[in-house]
């Protein structure tokens, strides 16, 4: 028999590996098996098209980093790192999962500090959309409106969230420091490069 801890481990990776496999199907892009492919030689000529295949991968796959766990919701992240044409790129990913018997509505306010304490800019979504609509088109109209992070989440019984954000800097400075508030619980996590 699982203890506590595994159980809910299993269940995360169980409802991240079937997001996965859900984004696979969705985010297939127009173009698929055709020959061609937002890595192809003469469209990273361009530029940003590989930087916007990196940010939008056809397949996401998921891999938090750390959890924290507080008052029966756990929220875990991974960040990584995207390098563009012109800057650096963080992409974040933070999984909400209600570790609660009952409906939990969250509002999470979220903010990545470098290692001089220099806060990191996130787009907002109407600029990495009008970005990202020259290169990607309806791919990304499809990322934004399942993965970009809601202002809030209804979540249910023991049911997860999923949101991301874009963050961008000349220079990266590690470790970056994230800090999620969900009402008065502060989710501090350093990450490595």
């Amino acid at each position: 028999m699982m203890t506590t801890d595994k159980l809910h481990h299993t269940r995360l990776m169980t409802a991240i590996m079937l997001l996965s496999l859900l984004s696979a199907c969705t985010l297939m892009p127009k173009n698929w098996g055709h020959g061609t492919s937002a890595d192809s030689p003469a469209q990273a000529a361009k530029g940003e098209a590989t930087t916007v295949a990196k940010i939008i991968p056809a397949r996401q796959e998921i891999t938090p980093a750390s959890s924290i766990e507080k008052n029966g919701l756990s929220i875990s992240y991974s960040l990584k790192t995207i390098h563009g044409k012109h800057e650096k790129l963080l992409r974040l990913t933070l999984i909400f999962k209600n570790q609660a018997n009952r409906n939990r509505h969250i509002w999470p306010h979220i903010a990545i500090m470098d290692a001089q304490g220099k806060r990191v800019s996130s787009y907002s979504l109407k600029t990495l959309r009008r970005i990202m609509s020259r290169q990607a088109g309806q791919v990304s109209e499809q990322w934004a409106d399942m993965y970009w992070i809601k202002p809030s989440y209804r979540i249910p019984p023991n049911g997860i969230a999923i949101g991301e954000l874009v963050y961008h800097s000349k220079q990266l400075h590690f470790p970056m420091k994230l800090t999620v508030r969900i009402y008065k619980d502060y989710y501090r996590f350093t990450a490595e490069q």
